[in-house]
């Protein structure tokens, strides 16, 4: 038999190596690395990439270590966000939710916008997600009542947005989908959305809610797009882009959170 450069034996019968053909294919999740799947993605085929990377923070995902070293979390980080990166067609953006610190120390959103502009892509907005008020799940207050090492409890995310190459995005006017009163009210930098409130339901630890990835969607892309998530966990990114029509990719080593976001997909899952 003979092997295909991604590694996959091809026998007698199948001369087309079926994995390498689903890594170019659209509406459908795939299950991997992202780390090593985005490399079998076709070189600027992606117009808008949404997506939140895992928190870090020792959160219980299926399959993911979320209390790693920084160094490895970053160097994993890096390989992924570079590999989206060269996946953007020329004009295509990139929209990462992330929370303000890791650890409590070192500022992740700061570190991430350092790394996509290596990559050379540009910054162009910041996003400020505020829960309104939403009682973060954390017991790690430093010193109680004390100034010698009071800790900072975020009630807030961030959205760093960025675009490939040149901050204006051509495209036909008939597939903008985005109202005037949306455009208005999403260009602000200040977004009051509540967290998801079905995580149990999907049995996902950390979802953001699909009005992240919808104002996202409909503000950077147009109808026809294709819209990528290398951390696309239980699909909420895919889901919305197939709502609003959007082509879409995503990718997620949990087998169980593939399944549910088919489900979520085909119809057979929702709340």
């Amino acid at each position: 038999m003979n092997t295909c450069k991604c590694g996959v034996l091809l026998s007698d019968e199948f001369k087309i190596c079926r994995v390498c053909d689903d890594f170019n294919s659209l509406d459908k999740i795939i299950c991997g690395d992202s780390s090593i799947i985005l490399d079998r993605v076709k070189e600027e085929s992606i117009d808008l990439v949404v997506t939140s990377p895992p928190y870090n923070f020792g959160m219980e995902y299926d399959e993911h270590n979320d209390k790693q070293d920084w160094d490895d979390y970053k160097e994993k980080l890096f390989l992924i966000l570079r590999g989206c990166a060269f996946a953007l067609k020329p004009s295509g953006r990139m929209a990462i939710n992330i929370q303000p610190a890791f650890s409590q120390f070192i500022p992740i959103h700061h570190e991430i916008t350092t790394m996509l502009r290596q990559f050379g892509l540009l910054w162009r907005a910041e996003i400020l997600w505020d829960k309104q008020n939403y009682n973060c799940k954390t017991t790690a207050w430093g010193s109680w009542q004390s100034p010698s090492n009071p800790y900072v409890r975020y009630t807030h995310e961030f959205i760093e947005v960025f675009s490939k190459g040149d901050m204006k995005k051509e495209g036909d006017k008939e597939k903008i989908d985005i109202k005037g009163e949306d455009f208005s009210k999403w260009t602000l930098g200040k977004w009051e959305i509540p967290p998801e409130t079905n995580m149990k339901e999907f049995g996902h630890p950390a979802m953001f809610p699909e009005e992240i990835p919808r104002r996202l969607i409909q503000l950077y892309s147009y109808v026809g797009d294709i819209v990528l998530d290398p951390f696309c966990g239980v699909g909420t990114t895919c889901v919305v882009a197939k709502k609003f029509k959007r082509r879409y990719l995503g990718i997620e080593k949990s087998e169980k959170y593939c399944e549910t976001a088919r489900k979520r997909l085909d119809g057979r899952l929702f709340w």
